[in-house]
């Protein structure tokens, strides 16, 4: 032992010697001991916080997949056209068309995403204690186009379904729900009322609507034309249904157009374009209801140009659907319907059989 490591000892001892054992100075010896000991509680501190940030990224990434299937099986896979071609704040009162037809000619549309949005007059218009939302959602200005996203079990009032059966993606909304009736029914539920829209034709979170929006129109008195329900991408107007039409007595009635292009716009004197003949999209009972595509069009092949994906003959997924009122052919995300309501494409079943009578 060296001159210095006696001494230190030796001083180390005799300043132990008065005080209490809670004040003892180490020896070196300690000293190395307890740095020891430190060292080793670091390292195996540092290991658990590594083991429970790795515990937490698992976790997280656990949950994350299980969200992602959860969406996968309540809506299904992704799909084309789902993002909007507008964005509808409910604040928002002057909207900027985001689509250009009258430099580009027509363009195809959203299939799932709003392809237009509510005005502020029309909005202001829905009684919620008259038109209540399916499940209390919340309303908001969202106009999607004709297509729906699909029916399971899981979706809230469709557990009639059962585990097995479902409406594919890509059945507009009116014949989606009369096949979503026929399957409960043959399920045993005749009793049960089906509602996938509300009465005023919206439903889902994010709310919005797909047809009917009798709850966002009145008749204007002058013309007898349904008011203006809200703004397509294109910044043209879509209106109610009824246009003005002049009686033999004088008298103003509404009747309902039937000059319709496939994109599902006319031209025409609206109750605020100044007596200036406009294109614009009235709501119909049909698909596409509002707007299948931007228009004006010429015809049924040029609206299926724009979906070659979807309504191409290489592309094209037809399905058989059935109702109560019969089987028929249907072409999935195509929203391109011929003067007989039929999607697919020849035309050789006429009007389908799983739609009501005329």
């Amino acid at each position: 032992m060296s001159f210095f490591s006696k001494n230190k000892n030796k001083v180390t001892n005799t300043l132990n010697s008065n005080l209490s054992p809670y004040q003892k100075v180490p020896t070196a010896e300690e000293g190395n001991q307890v740095n020891q000991a430190i060292a080793t509680s670091t390292v195996s501190s540092t290991e658990e916080e590594t083991k429970s940030c790795c515990n937490k990224k698992v976790l997280c990434i656990f949950i994350t997949i299980i969200v992602i299937i959860a969406v996968f099986i309540l809506f299904g896979p992704p799909g084309p056209g789902n993002e909007s071609d507008i964005s509808c704040e409910i604040d928002q009162d002057m909207l900027i068309p985001t689509i250009n037809t009258t430099k580009d000619g027509p363009q195809p549309a959203a299939l799932r995403g709003n392809v237009a949005c509510v005005d502020s007059d029309a909005y202001a218009l829905r009684d919620l204690n008259e038109y209540p939302t399916l499940y209390g959602a919340t309303i908001t200005r969202n106009i999607y186009g004709p297509m729906e996203a699909g029916f399971t079990s899981r979706v809230p009032g469709m557990s009639c379904l059962g585990r097995s059966q479902s409406v594919s993606r890509g059945v507009d909304t009116n014949t989606a729900a009369l096949a979503v009736v026929y399957l409960c029914h043959k399920n045993g539920h005749d009793d049960e009322e089906i509602m996938a829209l509300d009465t005023c034709g919206g439903h889902a979170i994010p709310y919005h609507y797909h047809e009917r929006f009798n709850c966002l129109y009145t008749t204007d008195d002058q013309t007898g034309h349904s008011t203006r329900v809200g703004t397509a991408a294109d910044g043209r107007g879509i209106y109610g249904p009824y246009i003005g039409e002049e009686e033999d007595g004088g008298d103003v009635v509404g009747i309902l157009p039937n000059d319709t292009d496939t994109c599902g716009g006319r031209w025409g004197v609206t109750p605020d374009s100044d007596g200036q003949i406009v294109y614009y999209y009235p709501i119909k009972a049909y698909p596409p209801f509002t707007l299948g595509c931007y228009g004006p069009i010429d015809s049924v092949q040029q609206c299926r140009d724009l979906y070659p994906d979807t309504c191409g003959p290489e592309k094209a997924v037809v399905e058989t659907i059935t109702t109560m009122y019969g089987t028929g052919q249907y072409t999935l995300d195509c929203p391109c319907f011929d003067e007989n309501h039929s999607n697919v494409l020849g035309n050789d079943q006429g009007r389908p059989a799983f739609l009501p009578p005329l």
